[in-house]
């Protein structure tokens, strides 16, 4: 298993040499199923709430620029 950490650089990000990745690696073998179960479940909840803020700013987007066109 393999996990990795992102961490900016600069303050204004626009490509990903903007980030320090850090990696952890693991034998899936020597973390108890219970922490796998729990690991998978944050990482899911993260990616949602990721989708959901993009997803967000992309209509708020949308908004300004309709009201700046018409």
């Amino acid at each position: 298993m393999q996990v990795s950490f992102f961490q900016r650089i600069v303050q204004q990000q626009n490509t990903s040499r903007d980030y320090k990745k850090t990696n952890f690696e693991m034998l899936a073998m020597n973390v108890h199923p219970f922490y796998q179960i729990e690991f998978q479940k944050q990482v899911g909840e993260m990616i949602y709430s990721t989708l959901t803020g993009k997803s967000m700013e992309a209509y708020k987007l949308q908004e300004s620029l309709g009201n700046v066109t018409t």
